[in-house]
């Protein structure tokens, strides 16, 4: 006998079935989102995906795609040209020449007050001086010069992603500190909890444990949060998928190759501008040399233009050779390339500034390193007799013979000294990478695939 339901009865299993379909996509949706979360990133890789996906630096093939269609266009402007072209006039006057009677002259000259042609016309430049070789120069010159100047740009935005990546990394350890000295609390509490239940102690000693319990909690919850908000940021600048369990993973660099070289990307912008203000100075020249080309004319007109006895249409040709020199510019030329000497002066003081500046930032840098270390090893003698006492004042507060208070104290002081490895620990970290980043260590060009 089939089963027969009520109104009611349908409605519930509509939408009992409505939310089971709900919760399978949510779970589906998730699982997906899981599976796109990036679970190690290292600072290399973070660095090739800003290159891949930062909208400006997509630039590169774009610029190169110019400057192969300008080099293009520059080859064909060697290619002989061929145009159809067409022309007519009317005038007041001709040239009329009537014979006198009894001439022994075979022709007369009675030119008509109006003409026309349409001819087809074909040039070539047989030598341009090597204009067209300076100008095909001067574009790859300026697509050197452009993605130099992306890679400017890309050192920047890579400066951005290391201090993010120090930054959650540093967050990440304190908040490892604080499950520490939480486990240490929490230990702590069930000692005197028990310690309570036996009228050993008394109850406010506890209250004073779970306070500081609390009081930590939030301070991890806080550091948690910043965490989350920098990943958040990291996230948006890689246009990638991470979490707080995500692993940033942070290069070992040896800093010693990095005191003797300069791979700065402002330099090598500068030297391509240099370059490139070479190449126009071979266009000034070029520009002054003599000029020879080939021209061809061929066509019909009225009336012959050629043979001026002749009043028909005629078809007609001719060709030749043309040259163009301009004796003198006075002196603009050698003006020119005078501002453009006073243009290198100025980009060369400009890379004697950024070595200036190199090589006073290393001498900071290398203070701040042998000073780190130092302080490091200060900060472990100090944690290690922190540790110690915690260690004593741990056995003291189980008998009995000290308050919570003064306990905490120096679990406060414990996990402090702690903390102070771990900030001065990634000072350091912060420092050789900075420095490797300062003095080009991290850089890699972009540059186009053309040939």
């Amino acid at each position: 006998m089939p089963l027969k339901l009520n109104n009611q009865q349908t409605q519930d299993i509509m939408k009992h079935f409505t939310a089971l379909i709900f919760f399978l996509f949510f779970v589906n949706l998730s699982l997906v989102k899981g599976q796109n979360l990036v679970k190690e990133l290292t600072l290399r890789q973070a660095h090739k995906l800003i290159e891949l996906n930062h909208p400006k630096l997509k630039n590169a093939a774009i610029y190169a795609d110019i400057s192969a269609k300008e080099i293009e266009k520059l080859n064909k402007a060697n290619l002989p040209s061929i145009a159809l072209k067409a022309d007519g006039k009317i005038q007041s006057h001709s040239v009329k020449l009537d014979l006198p009677p009894g001439s022994n002259l075979p022709f007369t000259i009675d030119m008509p007050l109006y003409s026309a042609k349409t001819f087809l016309e074909s040039q070539f430049t047989i030598y341009d001086g090597g204009v067209n070789k300076a100008q095909q120069t001067i574009s790859k010159t300026n697509l050197i010069s452009k993605e130099s100047q992306l890679n400017v740009t890309k050192f920047q935005l890579n400066e951005q992603v290391n201090s993010l990546f120090l930054s959650i990394n540093l967050l990440k350890e304190k908040s490892k500190l604080f499950n520490y000295s939480l486990k240490s609390l929490e230990q702590r509490e069930k000692q005197i909890t028990a310690a309570v239940q036996e009228g050993v102690v008394i109850p406010g000693e506890l209250t004073k444990i779970q306070v500081k319990e609390i009081k930590l909690l939030a301070e991890q919850a806080n550091v948690n949060h910043q965490i989350k908000a920098l990943l958040a940021a990291l996230s948006a600048l890689l246009l990638t998928d991470l979490n707080s369990d995500t692993e940033l993973i942070l290069p070992t660099v040896d800093i010693s190759n990095a005191l003797n070289t300069s791979n700065r990307p402002e330099k090598q912008y500068l030297d391509a501008q240099k370059e490139n203000i070479n190449a126009n100075k071979t266009l000034i020249d070029a520009a002054r040399k003599p000029k020879i080309g080939a021209f061809a004319q061929s066509g019909y007109g009225y009336p012959n233009p050629l043979n001026f006895l002749d009043n028909n249409t005629s078809p007609y040709a001719l060709a030749g050779i043309k040259f163009n020199w301009a004796v003198t510019d006075w002196k603009q030329s050698s003006l020119s390339k005078e501002i453009l000497d006073l243009k290198q002066l100025e980009l060369q003081n400009a890379n004697d500034a950024i070595d200036f500046t190199l090589n006073v930032e290393e001498g900071r840098f290398k203070q701040d390193i042998e000073r780190l270390k130092n302080q490091i090893m200060s900060d472990q003698k100090i944690a290690a007799m922190q540790n110690q006492i915690l260690t004593y004042m741990e056995v003291q507060l189980d008998e009995g013979t000290i308050t919570s208070a003064e306990y905490l104290t120096q679990v406060n002081a414990e996990l402090l000294a702690q903390q102070t490895i771990l900030i001065h620990q990634t000072e350091l970290q912060k420092t050789i990478i900075e420095f490797y980043n300062n003095r080009g260590g991290f850089n890699q060009t972009i540059q186009s695939q053309q040939k």
